[in-house]
């Protein structure tokens, strides 16, 4: 499995029922595809450089995962029909682990 940092930027009109709801979604995929959530970090609502879909803000999320390398593509695919989900960008950061 390889280390990954994942930055995402969600719609910030829902509410926070639903913004739950999204961040356990992308939680609960990474540990349905044989990976672990070592750590997320909320940073708040951010003013976007530019809009993204029609949104001129985001709530940012950090998340510190490991997963399997082979199935990280198949997941950037579920993430981007996410409706929620306005962005994100995935970052290798660590070395390969066995196991």
């Amino acid at each position: 499995m390889r280390h990954y940092e994942g930055l995402f930027f969600l719609d910030p009109v829902m509410d926070e029922q639903k913004l739950k709801e999204t961040v356990k979604s992308i939680e609960d995929l990474i540990k349905q595809s044989k990976g672990t959530v070592e750590k997320i970090e909320e940073w708040g609502k951010k003013r976007l450089q530019y809009s993204i879909k029609g949104k001129k803000d985001a709530l940012s999320y950090l998340l510190y995962f490991s997963i399997p390398q082979d199935v990280l593509a198949a997941l950037r695919k579920v993430w981007q029909l996410k409706e929620n989900i306005l962005r994100f960008s995935i970052f290798k950061t660590g070395e390969q682990k066995n196991g």
